[in-house]
């Protein structure tokens, strides 16, 4: 199955900012509470461990993702978390905050992932995010990453295959009408924009579809990587299968010794 980069509604900038928040919500209410980050925390803590960082820059954070969950897996008191987006859902951010006891911290300003900046630091991570980006962007993300020498954290919970898409969306939709009420911030118009004028369900629903075939193959993402060699880089691209669910996921990590591999 081919790439096909069609549009997700909750990338377009005429899509209502409150319809975006309820969303992201429903997925960091999905994170969380079904524990979908525990695959990540191995990934997580060798990319802090090779890396030498305190410090994790979330990109495309949406309403939080599995950040909360990472920082209560990974107990580490001197590891913090920084939550970006383009669209930060900033009441989503002020709550993660105060769970974590101000150990997570979001940015109320727009921060885009092709050019955070060399002025950030920390290991920069996106998840179930990176398939957002056409191959242009996304080879913008990562050698920025690598340019900067900062290390970068990728996983995507998707791929190009009808077992995937028939997963994603009866999941999201199962999970969308039946704990709705207990998503919090609980809001009324959650439940009217679900229940009576089901216009989030249909987003989420096209988005879920949408997500796995824009999802990037192991071997497209080695192109994107293959003439980024800057010294004292390495690049890993794997897949895993962990809990019935597939990881991919592309790690680049500024190596101590300044050897880069591919």
């Amino acid at each position: 199955m081919s790439r096909k980069h069609l549009f997700e509604i909750e990338d377009q900038e005429w899509f209502p900012s409150f319809l975006r928040q309820y969303m992201t919500d429903y997925l960091h209410f999905g994170w969380n509470t079904f524990k979908l980050g525990s695959p990540l925390v191995p990934l997580v803590k060798k990319a802090l461990d090779q890396s030498n960082a305190s410090h994790v820059i979330d990109l495309c954070s949406g309403g939080g993702g599995p950040i909360l969950y990472l920082y209560n897996e990974l107990k580490n008191d001197n590891l913090s978390f920084t939550l970006t987006d383009y669209y930060p859902n900033l009441e989503a951010f002020k709550k993660v905050e105060r769970e974590s006891n101000g150990k997570i911290k979001g940015i109320s300003e727009q921060v885009d992932a092709r050019k955070v900046g060399k002025d950030v630091k920390g290991l920069r991570t996106l998840f179930s995010s990176f398939h957002h980006f056409n191959p242009e962007d996304a080879k913008k993300i990562l050698s920025e990453a690598a340019e900067n020498q900062e290390s970068i954290l990728i996983a995507e919970y998707t791929e190009r295959s009808l077992p995937c898409i028939l997963k994603i969306t009866l999941s999201t939709l199962f999970m969308i009408f039946f704990f709705t009420p207990f998503v919090k911030p609980f809001s009324i118009g959650r439940i009217i924009f679900t229940y009576l004028i089901p216009i989030i369900p249909l987003c989420l629903f096209w988005d879920g579809v949408v997500s796995c075939l824009r999802s990037y193959s192991e071997d497209e993402l080695h192109g994107l990587v293959s003439d980024i060699k800057p010294l004292g880089y390495s690049w890993e691209i794997s897949s895993e299968k962990v809990g019935g669910n597939q990881i991919s996921y592309l790690m680049g990590i500024q190596l101590p010794d300044s050897k880069a591999t591919i």
